[in-house]
């Protein structure tokens, strides 16, 4: 596999070229910015790498340290109130401004080339959060696989709940046209005004992908429309908790395969127009999805001094007009 660079203004790109699979990743963010089989573009990016400094621009990146909506911005470790920036209104969204996904990594190819560390440390408080905190994103660059794996550790008792935030698009790009199996057994109700997680209750009718869904059955239901989400955005959780779980996402043309060690996912279906540009078009709504494998956003627990957190995200992608051999389940 091939592997090359760029440098702009403070970010730099990481690219993997196979015979037919090409990958970029980028030290803004930890990002996972562009998946690409021969000329398929299979997730979103913008052109514009501007657009990728934009701190309201979460597509590819690693989110963190605590993703999801936080209500206030507060949070409470050891009886202590800690506070975060405020990007959503009156609440913290991904982190806030001085999240992760904002943050240019230091990196390292590994001896083998097909892999990368990301490494970023963070000081105590700087986000708001105690603890010196070292972030490690590897990537692990196979023909059709991508292996993300994260090891988190602080020198005090903290708060970290990460996701990766890549919306992706496949060869159809509508959000109607995919299909969804995952095997869920409840969700977090999320708060009709500020979409903030509230309680757990049992998956609804519409939620329910235990069989390959299609998602345009469920897109346009009165539950989706009439709730401020205005489609999915909701934190699904898996029926063996914190164990390999998987999720799969089809269309026309391609299946990826989500392997995961998170005991949930959060599913968003993109439900807003976008200002930016892919291939000179202006993103549509419902264009394309981000499955966030995630911590529950209700059971989000203090990481203890000296104690890493480890989790990990494999994709697989297959053409179903070339044999790419894998078990689906």
């Amino acid at each position: 596999m091939n592997i090359y660079s760029e440098t702009y203004h403070k970010q730099t790109l990481i690219t993997f070229q196979g015979d037919n699979f090409l990958v970029t990743l980028s030290t803004l963010g930890a990002s996972l910015v562009r998946v690409k089989y021969k000329e398929d573009e299979l997730i979103y990016y913008p052109i514009n790498k501007d657009d990728m400094q934009n701190p309201d621009y979460y597509y590819g990146k690693t989110i963190g340290p605590i993703c999801n909506r936080i209500k206030d911005g507060i949070v409470h470790i050891d009886g202590k109130e800690y506070r975060l920036s405020k990007n959503e209104g009156n609440n913290t969204l991904h982190g806030g401004y001085e999240g992760i996904s904002n943050k240019y990594f230091d990196y390292s190819i590994n001896d083998d080339e097909s892999s990368v560390t990301f490494i970023f440390k963070k000081k105590s408080l700087e986000d708001g959060l105690p603890g010196n905190v070292i972030y490690k994103v590897k990537y692990v660059i196979k023909e059709n696989i991508i292996d993300l794996s994260y090891d988190i550790v602080s020198d005090e008792n903290t708060m970290i709940s990460l996701t990766n935030h890549t919306y992706i698009c496949l060869k159809d790009k509508d959000v109607k046209k995919f299909l969804l199996r995952g095997d869920f057994d409840k969700y977090v109700v999320p708060d009709k005004d500020d979409l903030l997680p509230i309680k757990i209750e049992k998956v609804p009718y519409y939620l329910n992908f235990k069989n390959k869904t299609l998602l345009g059955n469920y897109l346009y239901l009165d539950e989706l429309q009439n709730h401020k989400s205005k489609g999915f955005d909701h934190n699904l959780i898996f029926k063996n908790g914190l164990s390999k779980n998987t999720v799969l996402l089809e269309d026309s043309t391609y299946i990826l395969k989500i392997e995961t060690n998170f005991p949930s996912v959060q599913i968003y279906s993109d439900n807003y127009e976008n200002p930016y540009d892919f291939k000179d078009i202006l993103i549509k709504k419902y264009a394309s999805i981000a499955i966030e494998p995630c911590d529950v956003l209700l059971n989000r627990e203090v990481l203890e001094k000296g104690k890493h957190y480890m989790r990990k995200i494999k994709y697989s992608f297959k053409n179903k007009n070339v044999f790419i051999n894998f078990k689906l389940f």
